[in-house]
């Protein structure tokens, strides 16, 4: 994983927020997203997790329609409705940590991926004075639906951001809530959200030579 400094971009444009970023390496895919949020993002965890949450689903969009021919509409209701799918199969959520960092740390560490074969993916999210940072690896290979993938990992980062700020809260019920709020803000975002999409894939097998 690469070093997960907040991004120019994003430091300066005060109309920018976050930034994602993600990489294909070898198969495997990485991303982090880098939000600028004011100090009060601590005080409000549902309102930022949802507006969080739906852009990273916006940035997805963006990147799968950079990579295929398919159309912006295509890509985002076929996301959705793998979103959908998995919230209503309540199945149990899979691997994920949380790290919070009390000062601004120039690289997360790697997520690892388990051998249990059911365990594909490890949510790590940092939380920094400036900024909430968030990394995700899928141990598996990518199949030619990549909106499968990303349902999944979104419905797992919802459940688990809920079991960890609301403990004295009903965890199914703060993460029902949680997942309502992602789903008005994939259908009325209301920030302006940025993103970079990298395959290094080529780059790997170069190295490897």
């Amino acid at each position: 994983m690469r070093a997960l400094e907040l991004p120019n971009e994003v430091l300066s444009e005060k109309n920018r927020q976050e930034v994602l970023r993600a990489w294909i390496d070898g198969g495997m895919l990485s991303i982090s997203v880098c939000n600028r949020f004011p100090e009060r993002y601590r005080d409000d965890h549902a309102q930022i997790w949802g507006m969080l949450l739906s852009d990273i689903f916006h940035h997805v969009v963006d990147a799968v329609v950079l990579e295929t021919s398919r159309t912006r509409k295509d890509v985002r209701e076929s996301l959705r409705h793998s979103l959908e799918e998995v919230v209503g199969s309540d199945r149990g959520t899979r691997c994920g940590a949380l790290k919070i960092h009390s000062r601004c740390a120039l690289q997360l560490p790697d997520p690892d991926v388990s051998g249990d074969d059911n365990c594909v993916e490890i949510v790590r999210i940092a939380l920094l004075p400036d900024s909430i940072r968030v990394i995700v690896l899928v141990g598996m290979w990518l199949p030619d639906n990549e909106e499968s993938v990303w349902g999944n990992i979104l419905y797992d980062a919802a459940a688990m951001i809920a079991s960890t700020f609301n403990p004295e809260r009903d965890a199914d019920r703060v993460k029902a809530d949680l997942l309502a709020d992602i789903l008005h803000y994939i259908d009325h975002p209301s920030t302006k959200y940025s993103g970079e999409y990298y395959n290094t894939q080529p780059e790997r097998r170069a190295k490897r030579r």
